[in-house]
């Protein structure tokens, strides 16, 4: 009985795995050839063809995060910022209080040409790219996310972005070569916005929250997840769902992908599309049992959700920050380094200790 069990759950096992890389035609796509990663509150470049790591001196402060823009000619990063507290009238040591302070690179100068320095009391932390030129980023006080703040990069232009326009900003893409532009509009449209031809158009309508709007490499596919209220008709209950749907533009097709409940309000999903559009990577977070369940380690409340958008199979791995390597492989963090998981094995083995948060930087075929 055991035997037959074991059995059953080892050809279950490798019809997943196989179903998750279905699909993949022959055609030679682009893998990543360069990386930057964060090690020791310093940033390293890896070289896969080379199989050399590079220490990258942009900062002498301690590098807590980082997030490169999407032509990669900037690096944002965040840094330990320390200050004296004015409530306090001294200048020793003790009076300092620990900050954060985010500071914006240019790797084609080598300089920096931003530094985005925090009041008193605050917090400042990097959000995401909207586009090349424009960073966004959260002001907090105590952990607590009080506003969004977005700067644009070749000018002192700061705009305070509360409400309505923060979502906008957070439910805005562009396309690599940024002639076109996707957003939702106030009343949960989604436009479809050609730059170069400046003709728009509405692509699909709901009456629920949109977010975090990504779009496959040969700009054939969108996805997004929208936050739904599900009622139980069992329970007499109203749940939340995080339900996140696929559009074929070009045949105008719209189908469901994934619809489970939610992980947290308004949380960035982080979704990735493998390099041949066949696999979506998705970032979940995981529900805590309880309030005062905080034992759990931090990979433990993140995980990978890998979807077949063709065969709708899927694969679940604990671990955050996904990035893709190739149309079968992608590295992803956990607390004791960087990962490498292989879609076709379904196996995963450490790549680089006491590293987290890899990002593509060259591309190669």
């Amino acid at each position: 009985m055991k035997r037959n069990l074991f059995l059953s759950s080892l050809i279950l096992l490798i019809f997943v795995s196989c179903n998750l890389v279905k699909s993949q035609n022959s055609e030679v796509f682009k893998s990543v050839e360069k990386g930057i990663y964060l090690s020791g509150g310093k940033l390293y470049q890896y070289d896969f063809t080379k199989k050399e790591t590079k220490y990258l001196a942009i900062s002498k402060d301690s590098i807590l995060n980082f997030a490169l823009s999407p032509t990669r000619k900037y690096i944002a990063f965040e840094k330990s910022f320390k200050y004296f507290n004015t409530a306090v009238n001294t200048n020793s040591i003790d009076s300092m209080i620990s900050s954060t302070a985010v500071v914006v690179y240019d790797l084609e100068l080598n300089k920096n040409v931003k530094e985005i320095l925090p009041h008193q009391s605050e917090t400042i932390n990097i959000d995401r790219w909207v586009n090349n030129d424009e960073l966004l980023c959260t002001s907090g006080y105590a952990f607590a996310v009080m506003g969004w703040y977005s700067y644009k990069i070749n000018n002192n232009v700061k705009l305070l972005n509360y409400g309505k326009k923060t979502d906008e900003l957070r439910s805005t893409l562009f396309t690599k070569d940024f002639r076109m532009k996707f957003s939702v509009d106030s009343l949960g449209n989604m436009h479809m916005f050609d730059q170069k031809f400046k003709k728009e158009k509405i692509i699909t309508r709901t009456a629920n929250n949109v977010y975090d709007i990504e779009i496959s490499n040969n700009l054939k596919y969108l996805t997004w997840f929208e936050i739904v209220d599900a009622y139980n008709t069992v329970t007499k209950q109203t749940s939340t769902n995080d339900v996140i749907y696929l559009k074929n533009i070009s045949n105008d097709s719209l189908v469901k992908i994934y619809d489970e409940a939610a992980s947290g309000k308004g949380e960035n999903k982080c979704m990735k599309f493998s390099p041949n559009d066949s696999v979506l990577s998705i970032e979940l977070g995981r529900r805590l049992e309880s309030l005062n369940d905080t034992s759990m380690a931090v990979e433990s409340l993140q995980r990978i959700k890998l979807i077949n958008i063709f065969t709708k199979h899927s694969k679940t791995v604990e671990g955050f920050d996904a990035s893709w390597i190739n149309s079968g492989q992608l590295l992803y963090s956990k607390s004791d380094g960087l990962y490498l998981y292989d879609l076709k094995t379904d196996k995963s083995s450490l790549f680089i200790k006491q590293a987290v948060n890899f990002e593509p930087f060259k591309y190669g075929q």
